[in-house]
């Protein structure tokens, strides 16, 4: 009965450390660690610096509008080359369009 004892302890702190280290590994993954951040929205100021690093130009104002029953940032850039064009950001996934 010894024996059993000794194996069934065993094979418990092994699984549990398994567990353990299993349990680590997933807390630290990308996914994990970026979830919290995929469900914030973007804000106007993000939404202009997304935009001032696509374009390099300088942002003019920035507006929130929706569109198709999605919210989106109207951002109004003067471009390097002195043209005013508007871009449009999405609000939940900060996606930049034309």
């Amino acid at each position: 009965m010894k024996w059993f004892n000794r194996m069934v302890r065993s094979r418990f702190s092994k699984a549990g450390v398994l567990a353990l280290v299993i349990a680590c590994v997933v807390l630290q993954s990308p996914a994990v660690i970026a979830a919290p951040f995929l469900l914030a929205e973007v804000s106007a100021s993000d939404a202009a610096s997304l935009v001032v690093k696509k374009t390099g130009g300088k942002v003019l104002k920035v507006t929130e509008e929706e569109r198709d029953g999605r919210w989106m940032y109207r951002v109004k850039v003067l471009l390097p080359q002195g043209r005013v064009k508007t871009i449009m950001v999405n609000k939940e996934t900060g996606s930049v369009g034309g």
